[in-house]
């Protein structure tokens, strides 16, 4: 329960933060501002905006692993009440899950999905160094 109270609540609140600031200012995903990728996690949010306002289809259209990070939190809070050897199974399962998945969105270009590496920071951040170097 130690673990709840130092890990989990932070991070629940810290997520809150995160939305609402999001709210306020827009989202943009780090992983896709800086190499132009989406992330795993792309369509997280939009999936459950989209259950809290009672679509679950769309919900599963912007990430079909949506309920995923429920069973995950639970895993983390109670990590010290669960066999090493099984925790890492399930963390293990949940991370493969979450890569195939990716894996295939990315092969199907899914709407949520970007593959602009031109976009992406580092790439602009290189070419306008060449321009400078040159």
């Amino acid at each position: 329960m130690k673990k709840i109270k130092n890990t989990i609540i932070p991070l629940c609140l810290a997520f809150a933060a995160f939305w609402i600031f999001q709210y306020f200012i827009g989202y943009h995903c780090p992983v896709r501002l800086i190499t132009g990728f989406s992330c795993p996690g792309c369509g997280l949010t939009r999936a459950w905006r989209s259950v809290f306002h009672g679509d679950l289809k769309q919900a599963f259209y912007w990430h079909p692993l949506f309920l995923l990070p429920i069973p995950l939190v639970l895993i983390m809070a109670f990590e010290d009440m669960i066999p090493r050897k099984i925790f890492l199974t399930l963390m293990s399962l949940i991370a493969g899950i979450f890569i195939a998945v990716y894996i295939y969105r990315m092969a199907v270009s899914h709407p949520a999905m970007d593959r602009d590496f031109h976009n992406g920071l580092f790439y602009r951040t290189i070419s306008y160094m060449k321009r400078i170097i040159s």
